[in-house]
């Protein structure tokens, strides 16, 4: 008991010198925190208080998302769920480390459960009934099952069909709550074997977790002293770290090396200009959406909440097309400097658009949903962006001077796909 004390000591330790050496910024985050959490409280609990029987729609909405996300942390970005700190992990027996993760475990338990509660409530409302009880059984099942899992698949290696398996008897049967409320029954089940076993039979792969919690630990240690020198060279090292290792060549890699040239390029990209205008559309979004902004003099009228709604989404399309493009720029530029590329142009294009039309296609889908567009809108808009990001792409391999002159154009189509999305 007195290692653990230690232990509890020393984190606590760490968070003091972290916030003390990065005092503005904490209490910034807290100040912006609060702020929106209070509108969420304003705008939410009139609605939640509305909310009488189960709601269907936002039930498959949000099994869906938690579906997405556990199959994402599961089988493509895998990390581990526990953190751990390496001198434990060198100092302590593998029953002590054991013991110690189960601890850590208990925390995700109960945070789940919290979560899954709050849940419960935005789903069924606040009436305390056997359906009640059954919706938090089934999402507590799914996000903390999906953790357990997340932790097996760390430490033992992708075995997709068994992994997979247990993941759809997670997701799959959530979706029947509705219908038979007692498939809750079954996630319950998979989350008691899949507890058990991560607990009680599955053993650790100390070599890579420890070398995971190493670099982890020298991340904390210079956010501790706030050095950005050595905090941009880990941001770095970190990409490489978690790009796919394969021992064998994929017959994809064979036959379209320049997919996978683009999926690493994009891998590489600066995300600013990405994550401005998801800002961006978010706050469009919150304009168009939220009460509060609408006693603004300026935004009275609902004609310009909609056009800031229209051009955030439109600015979400052309930054991230424009930043795709840009590493095709680079592609070319080393071929006229003399780099030899055995591939034909129509092959650069094919290829090399591949992954990029599937983000365009993917965003509109996304923004489709977000702005509850038909089905025919949603359609056309995706078909629409994913032919502008060919014809781009095309252009660019070919006619680089003609696709600055009809950049004009290219934007107003964009514009009109912003439309159809938007509904």
């Amino acid at each position: 008991m007195h290692i653990y004390k230690m232990l509890c000591l020393n984190r606590f330790r760490e968070y003091k010198r972290l916030i003390n050496n990065m005092l503005l910024p904490v209490l910034s985050l807290a100040f912006i925190a609060g702020f929106i959490g209070y509108q969420m409280i304003v705008l939410f609990s009139p609605v939640l208080l509305r909310v009488k029987n189960f709601n269907i729609r936002a039930w498959y909405g949000l099994i869906s998302i938690l579906a997405i996300y556990s199959g994402y942390c599961c089988f493509i970005k895998i990390k581990p769920v526990i953190t751990v700190k390496p001198a434990s992990i060198f100092f302590l027996s593998e029953s002590r480390l054991n013991r110690l993760v189960h601890i850590k475990f208990m925390g995700e338990f109960l945070k789940h459960f919290i979560l899954a509660f709050f849940l419960a409530v935005c789903i069924n409302g606040i009436k305390f009934d056997r359906m009640f009880c059954l919706t938090i059984i089934s999402v507590f099942g799914l996000l903390n099952a999906g953790c357990l899992l997340r932790w097996k698949v760390y430490h033992r290696g992708k075995r997709i069909w068994q992994d997979a398996g247990v993941w759809s008897l997670l997701c799959f049967p959530a979706m029947l709550l509705n219908i038979c409320p007692y498939v809750a029954i079954l996630t319950a089940g998979v989350w008691f074997w899949t507890a058990w076993y991560d607990l009680f039979v599955l053993k650790l792969n100390i070599v890579k977790y420890e070398d995971e919690m190493q670099f982890a630990e020298k991340v904390l240690v210079a956010q501790n002293y706030n050095n950005t020198v050595l905090l941009t060279q880990y941001a770095k090292e970190k990409k490489v770290r978690y790009l796919s290792k394969r021992e064998k060549v994929s017959k994809l890699l064979l036959r379209a090396p320049l997919v996978w040239k683009a999926r690493i390029s994009i891998y590489r990209l600066s995300k600013d200009f990405i994550i401005a205008g998801i800002v961006l559309f978010a706050f469009g979004l919150s304009i168009y959406k939220i009460p509060f902004f609408w006693s603004m003099p300026f935004l009275a009228q609902k004609e310009i909440r909609y056009f800031l709604l229209i051009g955030s989404i439109f600015v979400v399309f052309q930054l991230t097309l424009q930043s795709m493009v840009r590493q095709l720029d680079s592609i070319l530029e080393k071929a006229q400097d003399g780099l030899f590329i055995p591939v034909p142009q129509k092959q650069i294009i094919k290829q090399f658009a591949a992954i990029p039309v599937m983000i365009i296609g993917g965003e509109s889908l996304v923004l489709a949903f977000i702005m509850q567009s038909n089905i025919f809108h949603l359609l056309v808009g995706c078909v629409l962006s994913m032919l502008i990001t060919i014809l781009v792409f095309w252009l660019d391999v070919k006619y680089k001077g003609l696709l600055s002159k009809v950049h004009f154009v290219l934007s107003v189509a964009i514009f009109i796909i912003t439309l159809v999305i938007s509904g």
